[in-house]
């Protein structure tokens, strides 16, 4: 160019000239060229180089670069300022008070409006002030600053219309209709708005009048003036298409659809949807505008139930937010394909609903927004958790409950937390636990009804007159369970043949196979019961093994051949498959500790009716070991897990006989294993030779009762100089003690007691057990493996009717949760066990606290749980957590550094299994403790991961808890389960002094290098032939459970 031009100015003039062309075709690239070649000259005449940097600021601008447009407009501003050029200053400041505003620089903005304001004023410019004020409102609404954004636009206003500026007016009264909008004063945005459309109309301005029917719609929808805000939106498409305005086309119809979608007129909103999305397809642009609508779309056709189209939409929406990057969409369209694959019903989706549920949960991470990424979380949890419980994937169904629960939670959403109670109280009622199911819709399908039959018979016919498919399978549901619980059984049929007809999936159809035949064969009907079950043969054959109606279905038909005593093998066989899918069921349940305690009440007749079969058949051993799969299998897992081993390859690790014979070569016990199925008591005896002794007897009805009537006769209950370490009410315990007065009664008039033989009940309890042969073994130990309520007898107690002498006098008493634990026991490595100081915890100051939703101050101060610690500490050598230090929070530090040694002195509950600490002074400064601030209760003890060579619980009947298939529930197991190799806990409460004694004796014996169960021998030995504690009621309560541990400290 300098070729063609003699001077400067020509220069300038042709570059400006250059500049403002390319700008004009979109070649800006020419115009940075053509500006940064001449600036080198420029910059010797000042006037020159502010046209450049001018230029430079607006090239800028248009490359969207507001970096470097700053950077120029500073320039040409301190140019302007050098040559006093007040119009140019004003323009600089004006420049650069609008790249700020694209930089998100509000306060700099708002800098440069105002200093270009007081320019403009100083020489009463009104096209400068009016920059000025446009720059300042706009940062000001970018801050949602609403009542500054007002303030100036009313001077923005003043100024146009001294100026009869109506442009500036349309935009002045569109920025207050936002502003006020903002502000929720909806009837002066409507009013401004009003005005903004009036002069855009008459001036002809579409841009404006577009944007101000847009933003009338959104205000009308926000009042829920539906009507008029589609009047708004639709009269908002004219305009846009005159003047080829398809961005605005696009959201008008976005917003058509989504208000047409909120009032149910699904057509209108589905064609609505439909032109948005043409449109976006034709400009290749406002994706993010596509996807919504794809995504709506897909929402209106699952509820039209038409599941395909919706798939379609669904999956167009993601791919469209994909391109745009718009995370949130894209999650909400993974979430559509959640829903819709669930809500089609179909088994086979199932793994459909958990990959989109999962892809949702995923890319909702990448959502700023936190209230929108954990709403969007909450339902990806919900249908997962859905999906999981169909697929039977119950741990992970557990899981996904509660961390949506605890979102929702966070989020202060009922509705949703509502969802997750459901879904928890169908978690719930599967594994058994119906009394923790809360929520009614899902307690009135497992409960006896308590509404009557004509009303239930009521709901049935509105469920059928309306055809709503759902309130009738909820409406027959609730007959069965009304007429089963009345034994109306012929009835109960009806309705569950009406509930098969229904054929709502295979697996309620086995449901309401196996139920119809176990109605029958108690109706006496038996060949209609062998019919039912074989005609649901065809379904449970093509049925996956982790559906629990699958694994009913084979123990029903089972027990069903058992009872007839028709096809003992295929009996053998059905049952063996029961048993073979409810462990698939059981694996499935993962690390669900309640849960396993709970299903396992449920199937545990499947492996006792099997081991009876095999009993019949001369298969002892066998027998035996399918008794033992039935035995604290939840304990087994939990004590498996700490080596960190995968759920499956625990499961798969059966006991084989081989493995029982393995424990009599490393050590010199006898074992004797009981087992309760309905009344029949079966006993088998492995002495040292390894020879297996087995016999089977009717058990008494009043077992039970002989075991009360034991601890009647030893006095335990008439213990005076006893501190209450119990935390239940006075009012219970005292109805516990009527009970067993009143039991004691009926005991001395029960028909199966022979007053003539004149045995106590401790030497009936010998008798039936069969201690006898415990005695002729040689070997100096027993290991005894109870079931059901012998899990109470004192087994230390019992004596011989013959000779007078008590079974701990001549051996040693040891008591195992199964075979298979003994087992782990032996196995258990030495390095996984602490040595660390001993733990001894005494009288833990509890003071006021919330229990059980009271508050309660009268937990009593155990100045014999003091003196016990005190004493047994310096037996150890250790300090003593006592009082106010014996708190929660110090007491489970203690617990994961490692402890060889845990001996507790403190209050217990029978009832809950768990004992009482005290509370940190951190949480009773600001609070009356809850439960969680002081009471450590047996899932603490496992998280815990308490591998302790010993544990002593010296709590009120600290052995004692809540008896079911899995064995005793409590305190004590809870220690197994978290690692430790041995508990001594005691089945009732003792003398203070009594306590003293015994303990001081049992940890002298231990610290003498002897073996805990020689130990608790010895200190039995030596209350029983002392002169103040020789009754039964002093030393005889104490166990030991697990491994006999000589311990290192």
């Amino acid at each position: 160019m300098s070729k063609h031009c003699n001077d400067i100015s020509t220069m300038m003039n042709s570059c400006v000239l250059f500049v403002v062309h390319s700008n004009s075709i979109g070649r800006h690239a020419d115009s940075l060229k053509c500006l940064k070649e001449i600036l080198p000259l420029a910059v010797a005449i000042p006037s020159h180089e502010l046209i450049v940097r001018k230029y430079l600021s607006i090239t800028y601008k248009e490359l969207n670069e507001f970096e470097n447009v700053v950077l120029h407009a500073k320039k040409w501003i301190e140019i302007a300022q050098t040559i006093s050029d007040k119009e140019n200053e004003i323009a600089g400041h004006h420049e650069m008070g609008h790249a700020f505003l694209f930089l998100a620089r509000y306060d700099d903005a708002i800098d440069c409006g105002k200093k270009c304001l007081t320019i403009a004023q100083e020489i009463d410019s009104a096209d400068g002030m009016m920059m000025a004020y446009t720059c300042i409102i706009a940062a000001y609404a970018n801050m949602q600053k609403y009542d500054d954004t007002i303030l100036y636009a009313h001077k923005l206003l003043d100024c146009a219309m001294k100026n009869n500026n109506q442009k500036i007016m349309t935009d002045v009264y569109f920025e207050l209709e936002r502003a006020h909008l903002g502000l929720n004063h909806y009837q002066d945005a409507i009013d401004f708005g009003q005005k903004c459309i009036e002069i855009a109309r008459e001036i002809e301005d579409r841009r404006v009048e577009v944007d101000a029917y847009l933003l009338m719609g959104r205000i009308y929808n926000t009042l829920s003036d539906y009507d008029n805000a589609i009047i708004y939106f639709k009269k908002c498409i004219e305009p846009a298409i005159t003047i080829g305005d398809k961005d605005a086309e696009v959201h008008a119809y976005s917003l058509l659809g989504a208000t047409y979608y909120f009032l149910k007129k699904y057509e209108d909103a589905f064609q609505n949807f439909k032109h948005c999305i043409d449109i976006v397809n034709r400009i290749g642009r406002k994706k993010n505008y596509g996807a919504r609508a794809c995504l709506c779309i897909g929402d209106i056709y699952k509820r039209l139930e038409q599941y395909n189209d919706a798939v379609h939409y669904y999956k167009k929406c993601i791919d469209m937010a994909q391109e745009t990057g718009e995370k949130e969409i894209e999650a909400q369209g993974c979430l559509g394909l959640s829903s819709v694959y669930h809500a089609s019903g179909d088994k086979e989706n199932i793994d459909n609903v958990i990959q989109y549920g999962k892809k949702c949960l995923d890319i909702s991470q990448e959502i700023g927004d936190k209230k929108t990424r954990q709403e969007i979380e909450t339902q990806g949890h919900h249908f997962l958790a859905r999906a999981y419980m169909d697929s039977f994937k119950w741990n992970e169904a557990s899981q996904s409950i509660d961390v949506g629960m605890a979102i929702a939670t966070e989020l202060g959403n009922e509705e949703t937390e509502a969802k997750f109670k459901e879904d928890r109280s169908l978690l719930y009622g599967f594994v058994g636990l119906n009394d923790k199911c809360d929520v009614p819709s899902v307690k009135e399908l497992l409960a006896v009804q308590t509404c009557s039959e004509d009303e239930l018979l009521q709901d049935l016919d509105e469920a059928v007159k309306t055809g709503d498919k759902k309130r009738k399978v909820r409406a027959l549901m609730k007959l069965y369970n009304f007429y089963r619980s009345k034994k109306e059984y012929e009835k109960t049929i009806n309705y569950l043949q009406q509930f098969k007809e229904m054929d709502v999936d295979c697996s309620l159809n086995l449901f309401c196979i196996t139920a119809i035949g176990n109605m029958y064969h108690l109706m006496g009907e038996n060949d209609m019961a062998l019919h039912s079950f074989k005609q649901g043969l065809p379904t449970a054959e093509s049925y996956p093994d982790t559906d629990h109606h699958l694994s009913q279905f084979y123990h029903g038909f089972g027990q069903l051949l058992y009872n007839l005593n028709r096809e003992l093998n295929l009996a053998e066989h059905y049952l063996r498959e029961g048993i073979r899918c409810f462990e698939a069921i059981f694996t499935a349940l993962g690390c669900l500790d309640e849960f396993k305690i709970s299903i396992f009440d449920q199937y545990v007749d499947s492996y006792k009716l099997l081991a009876i079969l095999l009993f019949k058949g001369d298969q002892m051993k066998e027998g035996l070991l399918m008794l033992d799969r039935c035995r604290a299998r939840a304990l087994k897992d939990l004590m498996m897990s700490n080596f960190k081993m995968e759920q499956e390859e625990i499961n798969d690790e059966h006991l084989e006989y081989s493995d029982v014979l393995s424990l009599f070569s490393r050590n010199d016990f006898s074992i004797a294993f009981y087992s309760l199925y309905h009344f029949i008591l079966h006993k088998i005896f492995i002495g040292g030779g390894t020879n297996l002794h087995f016999s089977g007897c009717p058990s008494y009805h009043s077992l039970q009762k002989y075991v009360d009537r034991s601890f009647n006769e030893m006095g335990v209950r008439e213990v005076v100089d006893c501190e209450n370490r119990s935390l239940d009410k006075e009012e219970d315990i005292q109805k516990e003690r009527r009970r067993c007065i009143e039991e004691y009664e009926e005991l001395n008039q029960a028909t199966n007691l022979d007053p003539n033989t004149g045995k106590s009940a401790l030497e009936v309890l010998f008798d039936i057990l069969e201690c006898d042969t415990i005695l002729s073994s040689k070997q100096g130990e027993v290991v005894i493996i109870p079931d059901g309520p012998l899990y109470q007898v004192p087994f230390p107690a019992l004596r011989d009717p013959r000779t007078g002498k008590y079974l701990s006098e001549t051996n040693r008493i040891r008591l195992a949760p199964s075979l298979a634990t003994l087992k782990h026991f032996e196995d258990f490595p030495t390095d996984q066990t602490s040595d660390g100081k001993p733990l001894i915890i005494g009288n833990p100051l509890v003071g006021k606290v919330m229990m059980d939703g009271e508050e309660r101050d009268d937990i009593k101060d155990l100045p014999g749980a003091f003196k016990e610690a005190e004493k047994i500490s310096k037996l150890l050598n250790t300090l003593p957590l006592l009082g106010d230090m014996a708190t929660k929070p110090a007491v489970l530090e203690r617990l994961r550094q490692g402890v060889s040694v845990v001996h507790i002195a403190a209050h217990g509950s029978l009832t809950k299994g768990r004992i009482a600490l005290a509370p940190s002074p951190e949480v009773r400064a600001t609070k009356i403790p809850d439960e969680e601030d002081y009471m450590l209760t047996m899932v603490d003890v496992q998280k815990a991961q308490v591998r302790a060579q010993l544990v002593v619980l010296s709590c009120c009947h600290s052995g004692r808890g809540e008896i079911r298939a899995e064995g005793v529930v409590s305190m004590c197991r809870a220690f197994l389960a978290s690692g430790a190799r041995a508990v001594v806990a005691s089945l009732w409460a003792i003398d203070d002094d009594a306590t003293l004694e015994f303990m001081d004796t049992f940890y002298t014996h231990l610290m003498d290098g002897r073996s805990a169960s020689v130990s608790l021998h010895q200190a039995m030995n030596e209350m029983r032939n002392s002169s103040g504690y020789s009754e039964l009621k002093y030393w005889a309560p104490f166990f030991l459970m697990g491994e006999d541990v000589t311990i290192n400290c």
